[in-house]
């Protein structure tokens, strides 16, 4: 069964990937400010924003006292051993094609609560600096050389971002996640994404600050 999602730009050229990259910068950069209301204040603050044909969204800030060059680095360069240690759904994370430097396509799966099945994302991941600030950011394709769902999966839409901002503190981290997850997903599975998300994102930070 083909994977192609009918909403997502096909890429498999160099071309391609590298407009699918700009696209997400382009995102990440309208989406980081626009329509966000506070729902918790903590050391993760989360905010949430009213969902679109199904994209559901949230946005974690956090403080950490690394530089924001060094946890971008740390982030960045972290393989699926060393994420899946602060990142307990990911279930598996590999690079299927690097394009350059700071373009990669990648896969990701991630698990979800039950009875709900575990959602595959195929993805360009890019990584930039941009006027003081450092960026990771991700952008759902299709991709002809992976076509095919693994098995129990589910094929979904993920778009997202982290800006590491420098201050006087260390850093200032925001996080986006956009996700259309496809298929049958109860609401109450869909909250609880976002409850993991503020974890992961302070165990992220946390994990990164010791190691």
């Amino acid at each position: 069964m083909s994977a192609t999602i009918e909403e997502l730009k096909t890429c498999s050229n160099q071309q391609e990937f590298e407009a699918a990259g700009e696209a997400a910068k382009k995102w990440f950069t309208e989406v980081l400010s626009n329509g966000w209301t506070e729902t918790t204040k903590g050391e993760v603050t989360v905010y949430d924003k009213p969902s679109i044909n199904n994209h559901h969204f949230i946005k974690t800030v956090t403080q950490s006292k690394l530089k924001a060059e060094d946890m971008f680095n740390k982030v960045k360069s972290a393989d699926f051993a060393t994420s899946h240690k602060y990142d307990k759904e990911l279930v598996e994370s590999e690079v299927l094609e690097t394009i350059n430097e700071h373009l990669k396509v990648t896969k990701q799966v991630n698990s979800a609560p039950w009875p709900v099945a575990a959602r595959e994302f195929v993805s360009v991941l890019i990584d930039y600096e941009e006027n003081g600030s450092f960026y990771i950011v991700s952008n759902s394709i299709n991709y002809p050389k992976c076509d095919t769902v693994g098995k129990k999966y589910v094929r979904g839409v993920k778009l997202f971002g982290m800006k590491f901002t420098p201050n006087d503190e260390g850093c200032l981290i925001e996080r986006v996640l956009e996700v259309d997850p496809k298929g049958s997903v109860i609401a109450m599975a869909v909250n609880a994404s976002k409850k993991e998300d503020a974890n992961r994102l302070l165990n992220m930070k946390k994990f990164f600050e010791q190691n």
